[in-house]
């Protein structure tokens, strides 16, 4: 479970340490737009585990990997034809990784979160707000909202809108 180091001194109000995703108390979902933009379409990933550190000097780094497959909207046909050529193309790309490389505090309380979201055969720039809020004794929750352009994420299917916005509500524990 590779992390990427952060270049850039950018340090966090987190402590020191390293942070494990449970899935089990975290959400990964999307929403976006089907039938020419009329009609709503949520899903969610049911697969995927991540990593944070965050370093004596406050940077963070890590990697959250998602598989693909693992995509569900509740219709089996469309969930099917999502994890086809026209979008994920599964067989040829099982995995979407969102590599962190930085949270920077801002002064409203939030972080920006920085990194490189990988689709296909693509790497997506993201540098989106983000809030994080420490979770009992030992926990930590990171939740961002970003959208992510269908084109340039490499999906070919045509009839769709520009955009679809991720929602991740990620809780960590600290690893031991």
């Amino acid at each position: 479970m590779a992390t990427t180091q952060t270049t850039e001194a950018h340090p966090t109000p987190l402590s020191p340490g390293d942070w494990q995703v449970d899935p089990a108390r975290s959400e990964l979902g999307f929403q976006t737009r089907v039938m020419f933009g009329l009609l709503p379409m949520r899903g969610r990933y049911t697969g995927y585990e991540g990593e944070l550190h965050v370093d004596d000097a406050g940077n963070a780094s890590g990697a959250l990997r998602v598989e693909a497959e693992t995509i569900s909207t509740g219709i089996k046909k469309r969930d099917t034809h999502l994890r086809a050529k026209d979008f994920f193309h599964v067989e040829l790309h099982p995995h979407m990784t969102f590599e962190l490389t930085g949270l920077t505090p801002n002064s409203d309380g939030t972080v920006t979160l920085t990194g490189t979201l990988h689709i296909r055969d693509r790497a997506l720039p993201i540098n989106t707000p983000a809030s994080v809020a420490l979770v009992g004794s030992d926990g930590l929750r990171i939740d961002a909202d970003f959208d992510v352009d269908h084109r340039a994420a490499g999906f070919e299917f045509r009839m769709l809108p520009r955009a679809v916005r991720i929602r991740a509500a990620l809780t960590l524990e600290r690893s031991s």
